[in-house]
């Protein structure tokens, strides 16, 4: 006679060597939920480049996990989103580019993400949002040395961003820094309830 279906499910629960609770953490869960997504952006020679993500109209996107790297010169890079005093006033959102890379569910089974993202958008009235989170990669480009340098959010941050509405994320090389190679990495998850 097979076992219960509850009695699998206790079996799974603990570990079987130590009894512990077997725990993983949330981003996974939502992975296997079909709910989680990537996305990478790779450029070459950045000196000044911005990307519009637009939200799902039914869906808060929970964004975190973000990696950026740099080789070259430092970056500064920014999530921008729009306030009462400095809306994302988008005149055009950009177009595709081949810089970017997804956005992909991370389980196959999953429906794919909501999320538009383009490159270059121009804006009405020089309106493109106020920064909402700021890093820095920090870097040289000499004739001696090339240095690579990484930032990222931790896994416990999030943004949670407005159904139907734009993000920027800005990216652009810091003073006279030569222009870096960047690659950053987002991920996000993308529910109905979520404010």
């Amino acid at each position: 006679m097979s076992q219960s279906r509850t009695t699998q499910l206790a079996e799974f629960e603990n570990e079987r060597l130590t009894l512990a609770k077997r725990v993983i953490n949330t981003d996974h869960a939502y992975i296997h939920e079909k709910l989680g997504y990537i996305m990478f952006i790779e450029q070459a020679t950045v000196s000044n480049s911005q990307y519009a993500i637009k939200t799902p109209a039914l869906k808060y996107l929970h964004f975190k996990n973000l990696k950026m790297s740099a080789a070259g010169g430092t970056v500064r890079f920014a999530i921008r989103r729009s306030t009462v005093t400095n809306p994302i006033d988008i005149n055009s959102a950009g177009s595709t580019s081949a810089d970017v890379t997804g956005p992909h569910n991370m389980n196959e089974y999953g429906l794919a993400s909501g999320v538009v993202v383009t490159k270059t958008a121009t804006y009405n009235n020089a309106k493109s949002g106020e920064d909402w989170f700021v890093g820095i990669v920090q870097g040289s480009a000499t004739n001696q040395f090339t240095s690579i340098g990484e930032t990222s959010m931790g896994e416990n941050q999030e943004f949670v961003m407005k159904p139907n509405s734009y993000y920027i994320i800005d990216i652009k090389k810091v003073g006279s820094d030569t222009a870096a190679n960047v690659t950053m990495s987002a991920f996000w998850y993308e529910e109905t309830g979520g404010a």
